[in-house]
């Protein structure tokens, strides 16, 4: 009986130690990023069967119009696998990046792709080698514990209760049941590791090629959210301003302009590494705009913050407040002014919401937005003594076009805008009129980088 009661504590005290182990084995958590221009789509699953097998990963996490390395962390993965597929001399190749807790990543991997567009078996154990280095399993490293098995050896007492009394000579029997014990000890955990112990000696055994292939590519790194965008290109529009008559009394001159394409730059920069938060300038110039025998010259600022939240994986909404001043201002030929029309200083705040929507599958993105101005200042037009004491100025714009991916950080935009500014002023001064409408229909074509 004494035997007994000693082996059912050695048995006890197996499970406990088991069950530690097998409890603090949870496994890091992945979140894989959709594979960027694999066309035929081959190279997702790949990754998924590769690197998802011994861990979870989590679906969705890094879905959306812009990469968010912040989100997928927020929803509890430790690592986050981003890849494009890039075209070189001597073929496909994959880049990958493994990010874990900031923007750098902390290994990355260039990898062939097979004449049918996949990762051949040598290039997954690379990759699963070097993501096993990174986020390590401790869960795998456990199943070896069965070994504890020969601690039963001190259980030969079930064997009597089998035979009761009989004679001694039964005695070598007893080992058989030491391991019929011995394998009942260990079955609370053997279904997990089985699969699992496979895939981590695999791994571990591959360990030492990635730090042969350590060669980075700034691919992956350019895709995860850039902090620094710049975007150059022109912005061509048709300027056109008109007053409404107040019986005869005279009105100042309207206007009817086609603007040349105006060199346009615009810089954001995104504030911190997690959040989407950006402060951005957006400034073009242009001058030599004919009217008749004058030239005028056009500008156009705005500088203000946006901050980009995904709705959807595909969705992205961007609101934004600005500072905005336009400018239009006519020159003089031979000292000869051109009498009743007003130079155009416009100043004032601006509030929009945008829209990205990206087309799932392909390199294109939807781009819109809508956006209200209410001008503090009007230059000469209002508030000035050649033309009206008085009034104010509200705009409202509207834009509408489509983002590409070119290659790397490299994408190209084209936007068609409207924006229409409705003027009304106050009675007195040498015009009559009480209301004027200005519209400006353009667009721009911008190339964008981001870093």
């Amino acid at each position: 009986m004494a035997r007994s009661f000693q082996a059912g504590l050695v048995v006890a005290a197996v499970l406990c130690a088991a069950w530690p182990t097998a409890s603090a084995a949870a496994a890091p958590r992945l979140a894989i990023a959709p594979v960027k221009d694999d066309a035929a789509g081959l190279v997702g699953p790949q990754l998924q069967q590769a690197l998802c097998a011994a861990r979870e990963c989590l679906a969705g996490a890094l879905a959306g119009p812009k990469l968010d390395l912040a989100r997928a962390r927020r929803l509890g993965a430790d690592g986050q696998l981003v890849a494009s597929v890039w075209k070189e001399q001597k073929g496909s190749v994959l880049s990958v990046a493994l990010f874990t807790t900031s923007a750098k990543p902390a290994r990355s991997w260039k990898l062939p792709l097979g004449a049918d567009g996949r990762l051949p078996r040598a290039a997954l154990d690379t990759l699963a080698a070097g993501v096993a280095e990174v986020l390590p399993l401790p869960a795998k490293a456990a199943p070896s514990a069965p070994t504890p098995a020969p601690s039963p050896r001190a259980a030969p007492a079930p064997a009597p209760a089998r035979a009761p009394a009989p004679a001694p000579t039964p005695a070598p029997t007893p080992t058989p049941t030491p391991t019929s014990t011995a394998s009942s000890a260990p079955s609370p955990r053997p279904s997990p590791p089985a699969g699992e112990r496979e895939k981590a000696s695999q791994a571990l055994a591959s360990t030492p090629t990635p730090t042969s292939t350590p060669t980075p590519t700034s691919a992956p790194t350019s895709t995860a959210a850039p902090r620094l965008i710049l975007e150059v290109g022109l912005s061509p529009t048709h300027r056109e301003l008109r007053f409404s008559p107040s019986g005869a009394d005279p009105a100042p001159l309207g206007l009817r302009s086609d603007q040349p394409a105006l060199p346009r730059l615009r810089v954001e920069w995104r504030l911190l590494e997690d959040h989407g938060a950006a402060v951005y300038a957006d400034f073009a110039y242009g001058s030599g705009i004919r009217l008749g025998v004058h030239k005028a010259s056009a500008s156009r600022l705005e500088a203000g913050l946006r901050w980009p939240f995904s709705v959807t994986p595909a969705l992205a909404l961007v609101p934004a407040l600005a500072l905005q001043r336009e400018t239009f201002d006519v020159g003089q030929r031979d000292v000869e002014p051109l009498a009743g029309l007003a130079d155009q200083q416009l100043l004032g705040a601006r509030a929009g919401l945008g829209l990205e929507a990206r087309i799932t599958g392909t390199r294109f993105t939807l781009l819109g937005g809508l956006a209200g101005t209410w001008w503090f200042q009007a230059g000469e037009l209002v508030g000035g003594a050649g033309f009206f004491p008085g009034g104010r100025a509200l705009a409202v714009s509207a834009e509408a076009g489509v983002a590409a991916d070119l290659w790397g950080p490299l994408s190209l935009r084209l936007l068609g805008d409207f924006q229409r500014t409705g003027f009304t002023f106050d009675a007195g001064g040498p015009f009559a009129s009480r209301s004027a409408t200005q519209d400006l229909l353009g667009g721009r074509l911008m190339l964008r980088a981001g870093f």
